[in-house]
């Protein structure tokens, strides 16, 4: 449903704050509106996807998509970089069209540490050279299409280890199932002997 869309608008210079909640995006002037980014309902089925708009309402139709991997996060980040296909909205799925953004793997032991004791990421974005007619808006949108598809799959929700009361659990990587960030885990139970005097 609309009310659970993840989604960024970007506006133009400062927002004038006039006691309402400045976040809201009905409380925001249309006029320095300089694109945004929605995720479709269903959140693209298996493969997690996000609509790419750039000085465009919401029902109008999007320039662009971005599409990533079904299989993310977890401890499988340090093994394999992540590929999310930047594509002009009409085009065939994952044809990165517009641009290439991945979430890179660990390239050092360094890396791998920082990797695990943070939340940061190493990304980068190529663009296309065929996709050298964007706007500025355009490709702005899609930098914060990058950052919005971080927030949603690696940071905070997509964690490598935690414990409960009975289990130790290993997340191994997680699932995309329409929006939905599903767990691939295992758990090794804790020792529950209690000794006896």
């Amino acid at each position: 449903m609309e009310c659970c869309q993840d989604n960024v608008h970007i506006y133009a210079g400062a927002i004038p704050d006039e006691g309402e909640e400045r976040g809201l995006a009905n409380n925001l002037p249309e006029d320095k509106l300089i694109g945004s980014v929605i995720q479709p309902i269903f959140g693209g089925g298996c493969t997690p996807t996000l609509h790419l708009r750039a000085g465009q309402k919401d029902d109008e139709d999007p320039f662009g998509k971005i599409e990533g991997p079904c299989l993310f996060g977890g401890w499988s980040e340090m093994c394999f970089t992540f590929n999310f296909f930047t594509s002009y909205f009409k085009s065939e799925s994952k044809t990165g069209d517009i641009a290439m953004i991945k979430k890179k793997k660990p390239s050092s032991f360094g890396a791998a540490i920082t990797e695990l004791a943070t939340d940061a990421d190493v990304y980068s974005i190529e663009f296309n050279p065929s996709a050298q007619t964007l706007s500025a808006e355009q490709k702005i949108t899609v930098f914060t299409g990058q950052l919005l598809a971080d927030y949603m799959l690696f940071d905070g929700n997509t964690e490598k280890f935690d414990e409960d009361a009975d289990n130790w659990n290993c997340y191994l990587c997680y699932c995309s199932v329409f929006g939905k960030v599903c767990p691939c885990t295992f758990s090794i139970p804790k020792n529950s002997q209690s000794s006896s005097n």
